[in-house]
């Protein structure tokens, strides 16, 4: 009686006293998936930072524009200071993807280089607009801690500088 009341005691120890030992592998197995999950949880919080934190951008308004006028633009990248006469590149973008409000599409452009001029062609309307000086700002990014460059100024040719963190082009 003395030597079962000694075995029913004891933890992990069977009637026939063996020692069961825990599972080394299971506890291998716990620990991967803790790291498996913070390594997710941290990569998803890094791609929203990048979804917050866009880069080169350049946000536009079409004044009196019709949509078709402006479903596909021909940008076209140039030295600065050349009179837009050093050609570097050029692309096609469809930048209506903000939205409308009364005569004004608005939109974006994406991976535009601010340190470059640009002239922005509307085939529809065979309509072309050169933009240059443009001037960023630093701005802090709200998650991750990094920091972007955003449009604070720009010359929309022939023309004075305009001081907007936005390009207007008007019909």
């Amino acid at each position: 009686m003395i030597a079962l009341f000694n075995v029913s005691k004891q933890r992990n120890q069977p009637a026939s006293g063996h020692i069961i030992k825990k599972q080394p592998f299971m506890k291998k197995i716990h620990v991967w998936l803790a790291c498996v999950c913070i390594t997710g949880i941290l990569y998803f919080i890094q791609g929203c930072c990048k979804e917050v934190c866009v880069k080169n951008d350049l946000q536009l308004q079409f004044i009196g524009f019709d949509r078709l006028d402006v479903d596909s633009l021909l940008l076209i990248k140039y030295e600065p200071g050349g009179g837009f006469a050093n050609k570097i590149d050029s692309f096609y973008a469809d930048p209506l993807a903000s939205g409308a409000s009364k005569d004004t599409l608005h939109g974006y452009l994406s991976n535009i280089d601010p340190e470059k001029d640009w002239e922005i062609i509307l085939p529809a309307l065979n309509s072309t607009y050169r933009i240059s000086d443009i001037q960023t700002t630093k701005e802090r990014c709200r998650c991750g801690g990094g920091s972007r460059r955003i449009v604070s100024g720009y010359r929309l040719q022939p023309g004075d500088m305009i001081y907007s963190n936005y390009v207007e082009i008007k019909k």
